[in-house]
């Protein structure tokens, strides 16, 4: 047979390297999925950066990188169906990606695991053909060999349960017969879908890491089909939820290789002190042209001299000083080093009065209007809620204008967790209410916004 004739020899006529561009400093995990309405849906979340583009004759495919509490991601949409599937992977392992994680649909060959269950494959039935171009002739491909255990810690630590077993690849979806389907389930088939055999075998034949899990759609365990929520607008949201676990895992396979590639900046959270007077003059001044909120900077819009700030600030820091009606407070500039710019300011309240139980929260902050859609605010949060911790905040409040999509965004990428939409009066304005864990990720149980940029 012509699947027999395995060629273990690594160069062939036409290589991927001839075809693509090396990125430099490409991320080190890279995350993918099936789904256009769910990719749409992730990315909308996040501020991407387009950094290479996968080309075949269906079009353009773009690939981008995000950050994700503070780690670069490099994220984009898989074509269903293997070859396609596994081609375009070629291209992207010979741009730069060493790891990938894949989140697919499949469809049940066991009635009992429920829509949306979460699926870890342990092996693969190769009844396709690409993965026989890959690795020698065999009926079955070990699958996530590396990762399994890490991706069950992930699962527990953030409230999902799981289901393992082999997973069935086949080429073509609708020759899944019902003798098929019970023979799988003979051999052991837990699940159906249409490209993990190839792309644990084009992993494997590179020598880089790959991870597949699946969300369970469509039921082929009854008398009649069942599509669940095969379509891509059905529970979407719970999908969104079920692909961040995949940066979950990303985050514990950087740590575990101490590849923790953060964003390679100059920008650092600092005191305010004398010597950025007239940077805070100009801060200011810059919200004030805007006609902005400056959010995070304390009293800042009520003081035209700028050491006048300073020295009202400076009450906030000790509990004997804090003005009456306030709490104790840590105000913070974000500088960039490079030019000693102030391109943010962050406040973090220690405590609550009933203003900010009810509304404001722990955490203020504001990015100078002329450094918007850098992605400095993510990262300015992200080094805030670590001193958060290290005064020994379990958890944070924070807060944002209904309309203000770009700090919902941000909040979001650092783990927040949608509570409430509250109305504030003197303000005349609606806050939503996030909450963000500083110990250990979890599972969003009551909010709708647990998508994170």
């Amino acid at each position: 047979m012509l699947l027999e004739e395995f060629d273990p020899q690594r160069n062939a006529v036409i290589d991927p390297e001839m075809v693509t561009n090396k990125v430099e400093d490409f991320p080190e995990v890279t995350v993918s999925c099936f789904s256009k309405k769910l990719f749409e849906s992730v990315l909308s979340l996040f501020d991407a950066e387009k950094i290479a583009e996968l080309r075949s004759a269906v079009g353009a495919n773009p690939v981008y990188r995000v950050t994700y509490k503070g780690r670069a991601f490099a994220f984009y949409q898989s074509f269903v169906g293997e070859p396609l599937c596994v081609a375009q992977y070629e291209d992207l392992m010979a741009i730069g990606s060493r790891r990938l994680i894949l989140l697919g649909n499949c469809g049940v060959l066991d009635r009992s695991i429920e829509d949306c269950g979460i699926i870890i494959p342990t092996s693969a039935l190769r009844d396709e053909g690409t993965s026989f171009h890959y690795a020698a002739p065999g009926d079955v491909i070990p699958v996530n060999k590396k990762y399994r255990e890490t991706f069950k810690d992930v699962l527990k630590e953030c409230g999902y349960p799981f289901v393992e077993g082999i997973t069935w690849t086949t080429d073509a979806c609708y020759r899944e017969t019902r003798e098929k389907v019970a023979r799988r389930k003979r051999q052991g088939a837990v699940c159906v879908e249409m490209e993990c055999a190839g792309m644990q075998a084009v992993c494997d034949f590179r020598g880089t890491e790959f991870f597949q899990f699946f969300y369970a759609g469509d039921n082929l365990d009854h008398s009649s089909w069942e599509p669940r929520s095969l379509s891509g607008d059905v529970r979407l949201e719970d999908k969104t939820k079920i692909l961040f676990l995949a940066f979950e895992l990303g985050l514990k396979i950087m740590e575990a290789h101490n590849g923790e590639k953060r964003d390679r900046s100059d920008l650092r959270l600092t005191a305010p002190t004398d010597e950025y007077v007239e940077e805070i003059r100009a801060y200011r001044q810059d919200f004030i042209d805007a006609g902005d909120s400056m959010d995070g900077t304390g009293p800042l819009r009520r003081f035209d001299d700028p050491e006048e700030w300073l020295r009202e600030i400076k009450k906030y820091t000790d509990p004997e000083t804090v003005p009456e009606g306030k709490v104790q407070a840590t105000q913070f500039l974000f500088v960039r080093e490079s030019d000693n710019r102030i391109v943010g300011m962050l406040q973090v309240r220690h405590c609550f009065n009933d203003y900010l139980e009810k509304y404001a929260g722990h955490i203020g902050y504001s990015v100078r209007p002329s450094e918007r859609r850098k992605g400095y605010a993510t990262r300015m949060l992200r080094q805030g809620l670590d001193f958060c911790r290290s005064i020994g905040l379990p958890r944070v409040l924070i807060s944002c204008r209904v309309e203000n999509e770009a700090s919902r965004r941000t909040i979001l990428a650092n783990g927040g967790v949608y509570e409430s939409t509250v109305f504030e009066p003197n303000e005349n304005i609606g806050l939503q209410r996030y909450w963000i864990d500083l110990s250990v990720p979890a599972r969003e149980k009551d909010g709708k916004d647990m998508e994170d940029q």
